[in-house]
């Protein structure tokens, strides 16, 4: 995508244009490559304008900062800029707005307490047999991991396989209505941030979220706890899966 596509995309404000064209994007300036666009966020112990000029020297095309950091972004470097009031929700607005372009791609939503990364694996190696599939990169599952996956899709994919983790409340939600799956699947229901989310029936409750009103079909495996109380959640007719489900042949050589 070219900046101004980006801008219209994620209803950034285009403060400084070029006709560089977007191939990749980052949130850590030591992953900027040519073609990249930055975005600048502020996070617990760091603020991403600190590193907008070792993004640019890495080969950034483009940075998004925040609206009050226009004037040092514009004497600092030479790239594209793009401003908004929230940078991180930019990036979600993107990834959103980005998504949509391609209907025609079936997406799969993974997420659970644990397993997520083998399951996801597994998945996209059957479904890459079909056609072309787009997976989340290791175990980028955060928001932001997700929102920097799906913008790796293309006209040409068929399937993407995503994790979709959370660690507090009203996280799913977003994540779910940013990926819109076609397919969810619940691994298991554990004590993974259970400091954060204060007990096993909240972790249940909002992990239920990815059966999103755009599923087609759930799953969920036979012996997560909550079963029940997770169907009771969601108009999705979630199906159960286990060992006991499946089956070998051997087809010989």
């Amino acid at each position: 995508m070219t900046i101004t596509q980006v801008a219209q995309l994620s209803s950034a404000t285009a403060i400084r244009l070029n006709n560089q064209v977007i191939t990749h994007y980052a949130l850590d300036s030591r992953l900027c490559q040519k073609g990249s666009l930055f975005f600048a966020l502020e996070g617990e112990h760091t603020n991403g304008l600190r590193f907008i000029q070792d993004a640019e020297k890495r080969g950034a095309v483009g940075i998004v900062v925040h609206r009050d950091d226009v004037p040092y972004a514009l004497n600092t470097t030479t790239c594209a800029i793009l401003a908004s009031s929230d940078v991180s929700q930019t990036l979600m607005h993107l990834a959103t707005s980005y998504r949509n372009q391609f209907p025609h791609v079936r997406t799969i939503g993974i997420t659970g307490s644990t397993g997520k990364s083998t399951t996801k694996e597994a998945i996209g190696k059957i479904a890459s047999t079909l056609g072309p599939t787009t997976m989340t990169r290791g175990n980028l599952n955060s928001e932001y991991g997700l929102a920097l996956s799906m913008l790796t899709l293309s006209k040409e994919t068929k399937y993407g396989v995503f994790e979709v983790g959370i660690d507090h409340p009203g996280e799913m939600e977003r994540m779910a209505t940013m990926l819109k799956p076609s397919i969810a699947l619940l691994t298991n229901i554990g004590n993974a941030h259970l400091e954060s989310m204060g007990s096993r029936e909240t972790i249940a409750r909002e992990k239920a979220k990815i059966f999103h009103p755009t599923v087609e079909r759930g799953f969920i495996s036979r012996n997560t706890p909550y079963r029940s109380f997770i169907q009771s959640l969601t108009a999705v007719e979630v199906q159960r899966y286990g060992l006991r489900d499946i089956s070998a042949i051997d087809l010989g050589l």
